[in-house]
């Protein structure tokens, strides 16, 4: 609603902040979304408003017994201020200027991606963040810790997969949406399945339905294999899709439509849908989508090529405060 798609935060690629605001949105619960005119003109003009129809799809899914659609985007916030996730012993007092529990605890993740650009913007607030921010911070101070979605939720996500950030490497302009933030296999860990299930009431009786299931995943090897398995109401789980990459380090989206999904969490771990693991190699997962029945037009895609901006972002508008010190509220 204001400039903060101008800025330096925003600057850093322009469709992968409209997406993850949109995300931001509908996990908590937005049906509405006040986009200044401004920035959906420009949205349109450089090709990247696959964001705003995106939210629209899901803003009014309100009750999970008429909703025709569910989404799970994966994910996970670096939260500062968990001490159960993070202990003090190991990471220090929990403060919310203790910079340096923040910069200990991104380590630990670091093998998977996660990093901080700007340090200064630890100790700021949201308001502050989204003005003079300059760079992507992985760890934060009370941020959200887990997936975004609605009607679709992963079950046992940190024991059963790892999380992923910046996948492919630094984000540019021109990454794809779905880089920010991932999840995906560690076979070396014994991590090969991620399991889902539908929030009650979305799937209802035991007779067999038509759903179409979308998986957004990064194909990051060639030869490495997976599967899409979901409740069939029988014992074990049905295959749905079997997918084999080509190691293009290009994200996919592979759509498929069953007519005999039960869905009454009655799969392994009590989920409706698992992506299984069956070789050796470690898989990457961003977004799992369910339609109630048949889609009726194609699966929205984001754009792979848009416009940059010509204008340099605004600058920040308060000073920038080093860590340490302490930020005027």
């Amino acid at each position: 609603m204001d400039s903060t798609w101008q800025k330096a935060l925003f600057d850093v690629n322009l469709p992968m902040n409209f997406y993850w605001a949109a995300l931001t949105g509908l996990q908590n619960g937005q049906s509405i979304w006040n986009v200044a005119k401004r920035a959906v003109v420009a949205s349109k003009e450089m090709g990247f408003d696959h964001s705003l129809y995106f939210f629209n799809r899901y803003a009014g899914q309100i009750y999970p017994q008429t909703a025709t659609d569910a989404f799970c985007a994966l994910h996970k916030g670096l939260d500062a201020a968990d001490t159960h996730a993070y202990p003090e012993s190991v990471f220090g007092p929990a403060e919310r200027k203790n910079v340096d529990r923040m910069l200990k605890i991104c380590a630990a993740y670091s093998k998977y991606g996660a990093s901080v650009d700007d340090k200064n913007a630890l100790l700021m607030g949201q308001v502050h963040q989204r003005s003079d921010q300059a760079g992507l911070n992985d760890v934060g101070w009370d941020i959200w810790p887990d997936n975004y979605g609605r009607f679709l939720y992963q079950i046992d996500a940190d024991g059963t997969s790892i999380p992923l950030y910046r996948v492919g490497g630094p984000i540019t302009k021109t990454s794809s949406i779905y880089s920010r933030f991932a999840r995906g296999f560690e076979h070396a860990s014994g991590k090969d399945a991620m399991h889902f299930k539908l929030h009650e009431g979305f799937s209802q009786g035991n007779e067999p339905k038509v759903m179409t299931m979308t998986v957004v995943w990064y194909d990051g090897t060639e030869g490495s294999t997976w599967t899409l398995d979901y409740d069939a109401g029988k014992a074990g789980m049905k295959t749905a899709l079997n997918v084999t990459g080509k190691g293009d380090k290009q994200w996919h989206h592979e759509t498929v439509t069953v007519e005999d999904a039960v869905l009454r969490q009655g799969g392994t771990k009590g989920a409706d849908f698992a992506l299984v693991n069956t070789d050796d190699k470690d898989d990457i997962f961003s977004l799992i989508e369910v339609h109630r029945g048949k889609l009726e037009t194609p699966v929205l895609l984001p754009p792979t090529e848009y416009k940059l901006p010509d204008q340099p972002p605004r600058k920040p508008t308060r000073v920038l405060y080093k860590a340490g010190e302490p930020v005027p509220r």
